[in-house]
């Protein structure tokens, strides 16, 4: 009887497992370069032939607390800040904990300015793109020399 009742609970287990999978990708896995993690949606960018994972910031709350607060970054992550229309985005670096590489794109999705290595320290300074900005994108301080990048570097984003 203990062996028929412990080969019930195995075979139970791996049933629940496996409806469980299924669920589980759908729930973190929405497209190709779109996905979940936790409360933050992340997708996949393509900077200088190089992947990036980005957090998407797309709403007015989502923009203004930005990285505020995050005690770090990967070298192949960020934010990427997403405008409706294109606008004259502005930054500062209030309640940072690192330096950041800021990067502001046009609506040809090319760089069309960037300031490097901005201090936390600089709060409460604010950096303004020129001209109309689609894309913001923070990264890790040193990303744009990492990555070679200078004006004209094209951006590939989908999903958004």
């Amino acid at each position: 009887m203990t062996v028929l009742v412990r080969n019930a609970f195995i075979i139970s287990i791996l049933w629940v497992l496996l409806l469980l999978l299924p669920i589980t990708f759908l729930w973190f896995k929405h497209s190709e370069s779109y996905y979940v993690f936790g409360t933050k949606a992340i997708t996949t960018v393509k900077l200088a032939n190089t992947t990036l994972n980005l957090i998407i910031a797309n709403t007015e709350n989502e923009r203004q607390h930005g990285l505020s607060n995050s005690p770090s970054l990967p070298n192949n992550g960020g934010m990427i800040f997403v405008f409706r229309e294109p606008n004259l985005a502005c930054f500062w670096m209030k309640d940072m904990r690192f330096n950041l590489d800021i990067l502001w794109f046009n609506t040809n999705n090319q760089l069309m300015y960037y300031k490097a290595n901005l201090s936390p320290k600089s709060y409460p300074h604010s950096y303004c793109s020129n001209e109309a900005a689609n894309y913001v994108v923070e990264l890790k301080s040193g990303s744009i020399q990492r990555l070679g990048l200078k004006i004209g570097s094209s951006i590939t984003v989908q999903n958004l």
